[in-house]
């Protein structure tokens, strides 16, 4: 079991937050090169979001990342962001959430930070 600091807790997905889901041009000056199973693959940074997701962490709050991609896709997209000093845990995206309230309850007062591609 992992217990996470009883501090404020950031998540953020990867693919279409943190990186572009579509490929891009090694030449693309914010393309990051990302290496999975042997294949390679060049993906744009969105920088505002790695940029919020260090000020979160450099604020002392746990940053959690997640993808439905999966942990492994999730950690190595932060490793090739070199985020990893960034980033308390990486997990796949969740499937469902149990909770004695509805999301609606308790989303509301958080903070989203959300940018349209």
């Amino acid at each position: 079991m992992i217990a996470l600091p009883d501090n404020r807790t950031c998540f953020f997905d990867v693919d279409d937050t943190l990186i572009e889901w579509r490929l891009c041009s090694e030449r693309d000056a914010d393309a990051v090169k990302i290496e999975k199973d042997e294949h390679v693959f060049y993906k744009k940074k969105i920088q505002v979001h790695i940029d919020e997701l260090k000020n979160q962490k450099m604020t002392g709050n746990t940053v959690v990342v997640w993808s439905a991609g999966g942990g492994e896709w999730a950690a190595t997209v932060i490793k090739a962001l070199k985020l990893e000093d960034y980033v308390d845990v990486c997990l796949t995206k969740p499937d469902f959430y149990y909770d004695d309230k509805d999301a609606i309850d308790w989303f509301p007062r958080k903070r989203f930070y959300h940018k349209e591609l």
